[in-house]
């Protein structure tokens, strides 16, 4: 019934309007949507990040807004050296309550302790023994399980008491087709589940956890007071979901949705911001450029990964 998401993307293509539209487009959803803004418009040095001044007094005019939950994630490679840059951005939004999120992969020992004096969660956790770290230096580990990576089975592999009192949930990314074919946080629960997390931590993780770490006062829990989200399931361990109450409304029951699309106009002029070009001669080596017949070229591994590759690339006028 919550979705919190980064706006980097387009916030970096198009400027803070594009998060001001976006918080309008899904002002009135059947599910409540939260926005962390983008930290790259600070981050002096960072060649093709940092932006404008009236830009950054935008998005920091921004953080006060009921629906934005903090920075979006920072890179703890980044980070070193710039905290003077970014410090009108966190201050601002640590001063209305929000939460900074951190990309900490490869963060270990003194520099995961630094990464900790400016970050509040990492959900880069590699190995079972990522989580302990950051729980010490203060850190929310966040668990992952999304289109660009699977890391449910550390969770499994990790001291249950520490993802109980601490740990949260997230997709980091689905892409289109696996969140119609698989689902979307129900996946998630549904595999840490299955990794040999108990159901009852793996809900505690995506609802009153990620609620409180959040600070998103009222959702995550079904006490007294709260906001009514109630999810009904079949299955327990298989997360079947039946039912879906969002704010004391219907909008999903016996597994049939009982909402509708609803239509967004956006500007005319931000339909052709992605265009991309795809004339075959970016796409063509001279032959003078290989060596012994072979180019460099970027392989697909999965995801967001990629790779170095070596090719034998077909040359014009061979058969």
């Amino acid at each position: 019934t919550t979705v919190l998401t980064e706006t980097d993307r387009f916030g970096r293509r198009l400027g803070p309007e594009a998060i001001t539209e976006f918080l309008a487009a899904t002002a009135e959803l059947p599910v409540r949507v939260f926005a962390t803004l983008p930290a790259d418009p600070f981050l002096d040095g960072v060649p093709g990040k940092a932006a404008a001044v009236g830009e950054r007094d935008a998005l920091l005019a921004l953080a006060g807004h009921p629906r934005v939950a903090g920075v979006g994630e920072l890179f703890w490679n980044q980070v070193a050296g710039r905290e003077t840059a970014l410090a009108p951005l966190l201050e601002t939004v640590r001063a209305v309550g929000g939460v900074v999120w951190g990309h900490g992969a490869g963060c270990h020992d003194r520099k995961l302790s630094a990464f900790a004096s400016v970050v509040d969660n990492d959900h880069e956790l590699l190995t079972a023994g990522d989580v302990a770290p950051r729980v010490a230096r203060g850190i929310t580990p966040i668990g992952r399980c999304g289109s660009i990576r699977d890391d449910s089975a550390l969770l499994g592999a990790t001291d249950e008491q520490l993802l109980r009192s601490e740990g949260c949930l997230c997709s980091d990314g689905m892409w289109p087709t696996e969140l119609l074919a698989e689902g979307y946080m129900d996946h998630v629960v549904r595999q840490t589940i299955a990794a040999g997390v108990s159901p009852e931590v793996a809900f505690r993780m995506a609802t009153l956890n990620a609620a409180r770490h959040c600070r998103l006062d009222g959702l995550g829990t079904l006490t007294p007071g709260a906001h009514a989200d109630v999810i009904v399931l079949s299955d327990v361990e298989r997360v079947s979901v039946e039912t879906v109450i969002s704010d004391g409304a219907v909008v999903v029951e016996g597994g049939t949705p009982q909402v509708t699309a609803r239509p967004h106009e956006y500007p005319p002029a931000w339909y052709e911001t992605a265009a991309v070009a795809v004339e075959p001669e970016r796409f063509r080596v001279d032959a003078d450029k290989a060596t012994e017949g072979s180019v460099r070229a970027i392989g697909y591994v999965g995801g967001l990964l990629s790779e170095s590759r070596t090719v034998r690339p077909a040359r014009e006028g061979d058969e």
